[in-house]
């Protein structure tokens, strides 16, 4: 190795062990780019006169929309526990419900709006007629066939939940899919189920 090149690291390296002797700063660090490290923050309702009402947390424009319902719908499920049957599936026992929410009406355009939602939803993994053999499966991952008699003698409630919060390796769909859609979705897999085994 160049005599010059050895020396030019060892240099460097004596350099760098300069810098880490461990020694405690009393003064405060010099700080050229302030970016936002230092910047005023306001805790949540937290007074703040800059604005007219004197409150920090700001209320959101009229005619915003939540990212969670795309229709701009009030969100009926923020308090879920106050209607359990519609928001989670369960009757009021506690058991899964068997029937779908007095709130929704069983009529064909429900079924074709479920079977809308499901083609765009469900299909990619569980394909069109529910045997768990769509695109994703062709890639490598296997979905649950929809005709298995454990999934058949699922409730619809827990069809309701296993679309909202996912379960094995389906991913919820919560945020993605109304309330209403997944109950929509539900009863098209259940008539899906029925035209899959002859009525039965």
């Amino acid at each position: 190795m160049d005599r010059k090149l050895l020396l030019l690291l060892l240099l460097a390296a004596a350099t760098s062990m300069v810098g880490c002797r461990g020694s405690v700063k009393k003064k405060a660090p010099i700080h050229p780019n302030w970016n936002m490290d230092q910047t005023t923050r306001f805790d949540a309702q937290e007074p703040n006169e800059f604005y007219a009402d004197g409150r920090s947390s700001r209320v959101w424009p009229e005619g915003t929309v939540r990212g969670a319902d795309p229709r701009g719908d009030a969100p009926v499920c923020v308090l879920s526990e106050a209607n359990p049957h519609l928001c989670e599936g369960k009757a009021d026992d506690g058991s899964w419900a068997t029937t779908l929410p007095p709130e929704l009406t069983l009529d064909a355009a429900f079924i074709d709006r479920g079977q809308d939602r499901y083609g765009i939803y469900c299909t990619p993994c569980h394909d069109a007629v529910g045997n768990g053999d769509g695109m994703v499966a062709r890639r490598g991952l296997k979905p649950v066939s929809l005709h298995l008699d454990p999934i058949r003698a699922r409730e619809v409630g827990k069809l309701y939940d296993s679309i909202k919060n996912g379960g094995a390796l389906m991913p919820g769909y919560a945020t993605q899919i109304s309330v209403e859609d997944r109950w929509a979705i539900a009863t098209y897999v259940r008539a899906l189920q029925i035209s899959q085994s002859g009525g039965n």
